[in-house]
């Protein structure tokens, strides 16, 4: 587990606050009967208020702790119901010039009996920044996924993969409030064991994507936000497929608090016969609604 990882560089003392954690996370899991899933989660939010301990403000340290509930809200009796709660953790570092940060996330998903908290992959991202002819900024972000979910590893072989990200950000003043606009480039590259996963389907060799967002601040606390993405993909047959994504939402900030509400659609650039149009803004079958919240610290 990522505590796990992260005890074994710190000293014994600091080891047996982690034995302390579990013991105590084992407690729990007995009176209220918990899930392994549910028991991991528990040892993940005491690693997180520990690493709030053990890294001072002074170092530059950040915190980012944020939840998501996602549902496409149909009958649950049909079984097309989808809905999922996402659990997500990110440290940030500045240094000489870089950011450095590192993230992870826990997953359960509502639509299923039974279903556990499931660990997703984690990511380190090294970004930097850059002015261009004292107007634009360029924002680089060089990023590596580490397999570290049971599906990623388990059902698709995946070791890991390596990406980089540009983005273009522009704001200016538009009526009472600022308006943003920004276009940015992915280009992720992916490691397996194997070509193909256990159901032998062919994993999905590399993606590249373009997207613009735009952004528009009403006030200190409400802006909105939209995003649309095409991306590209091609397996391991160098077969390629086109998909997009849309996505909308309202945001309110308070202190260091993030609240969302949002729209979001991902579905197939063109339809089956690879000639027709499969794009649309609203489609129940590949939509899904989303309220998120976040704190920093």
């Amino acid at each position: 587990m990522l505590s796990d990882i992260f005890f074994s560089f710190w000293p014994e003392n600091i080891s047996n606050i982690q034995t302390r954690i579990a013991q105590c996370a084992n407690v729990l899991s007995v009176r209220y009967n918990l899930s392994k899933g549910e028991l991991e989660l528990i040892k993940l939010l005491h690693f997180t208020l520990l690493l709030c301990c053990l890294i001072p403000a002074s170092y530059g340290a950040s915190f980012n702790f944020g939840t998501l509930f996602s549902s496409n809200f149909k009958d649950a009796a049909t079984g097309e119901n989808v809905s999922s709660f996402i659990g997500s953790l990110s440290i940030s570092q500045p240094l000489y010039g870089y950011g450095l940060s590192l993230s992870s996330f826990v997953s359960k998903s509502l639509s299923l009996n039974d279903s556990e908290y499931l660990i997703g992959n984690t990511t380190f991202a090294i970004s930097s920044s850059a002015m261009i002819d004292d107007k634009y900024t360029v924002n680089s972000r060089i990023f590596t996924n580490l397999a570290t979910s049971k599906y990623s590893r388990e059902t698709k072989n995946l070791i890991g993969s390596i990406g980089h990200s540009l983005s273009i950000p522009y704001t200016f003043d538009f009526l009472d409030g600022k308006l943003s606009l920004s276009t940015s480039i992915i280009n992720i590259y992916n490691f397996y064991e194997f070509e193909t996963d256990i159901m032998g389907n062919s994993n999905i060799k590399n993606q590249h994507s373009v997207g613009v967002n735009l952004g528009y601040k009403m006030s200190s606390k409400i802006s909105l936000s939209q995003s649309t993405r095409l991306t590209k993909s091609y397996n391991h047959s160098n077969i390629a497929n086109d998909s997009y994504y849309l996505g909308a939402s309202i945001n309110y900030s308070f202190k260091k608090m993030l609240f969302s509400i949002g729209y979001e659609k991902a579905d197939q650039l063109l339809m089956p016969n690879g000639q027709n149009s499969n794009l649309s803004l609203f489609d129940m079958d590949a939509s899904s609604f989303y309220f998120s919240s976040g704190i920093s610290f």
